[in-house]
């Protein structure tokens, strides 16, 4: 019986582990692994492509504060998914958040260092009722969608974004290496993203 528990605990803390963003706190911080670990996926019936580039947190990074001048706990515990969707005609770029609070911030805007307002996309808000390892809590799932060439510009700059909320705002930012490796990515397969 205590073998049966030990292995329930060990699965338990190894599921939230990966929850929470282990791999992405110990990956490469590296344009060669942004673009080597990105996954592109056709959509028969839209007749377009998504790329799926890795997800990072920004609480794993040592110069957040160097970056927002704010704590980085301040910023909520979870991954950041930067997407591309494109076909012949067009690319679009996202960055994807699903948070999970405490109490609802009703996430609803987003604007750039230089106060330009980002189009904001909510696509789901409810109560997590929980179970018997974990508590009740919000989930808020949003994207921001970058303008075009937003890449090209913001490349080494670490670009900010401001995500404002009734009850909180955070801010985030794109690092260096990661617009090098989604433009490597896109440059490699012949995507006109950028």
């Amino acid at each position: 019986m205590k073998k049966i528990s030990l292995l329930a605990i060990a699965f338990m803390l190894t599921g939230c582990a990966v929850v929470t963003g282990l791999k992405e706190a110990y990956a490469p911080k590296t344009a060669e692994y942004v673009a080597s670990n990105a996954t592109n996926t056709y959509d028969n019936f839209y007749k377009s492509n998504t790329v799926k580039f890795p997800g990072y947190n920004l609480r794993h990074f040592t110069n957040y504060k160097e970056i927002t001048g704010r704590s980085n706990w301040l910023a909520p515990d979870t991954g950041i998914k930067p997407i591309a969707l494109y076909n012949d005609k067009a690319c679009n770029m996202y960055l994807y958040f699903d948070i999970k609070l405490d109490d609802w911030a009703f996430y609803s805007a987003a604007i750039d260092e230089n106060g330009k307002a980002l189009k904001f996309n909510s696509y789901d808000q409810k109560i997590n009722t929980g179970n018997q390892y974990a508590g009740v809590s919000i989930s808020e799932k949003f994207s921001i969608s970058l303008p075009d060439n937003y890449l090209i510009e913001n490349k080494g700059k670490n670009p900010q974004i401001e995500v404002q909320g009734k009850r909180d705002t955070f801010r985030i930012y794109l690092p260096d290496y990661y617009i090098d490796g989604m433009l490597q990515y896109f440059a490699d397969n012949n995507i006109n993203c950028k």
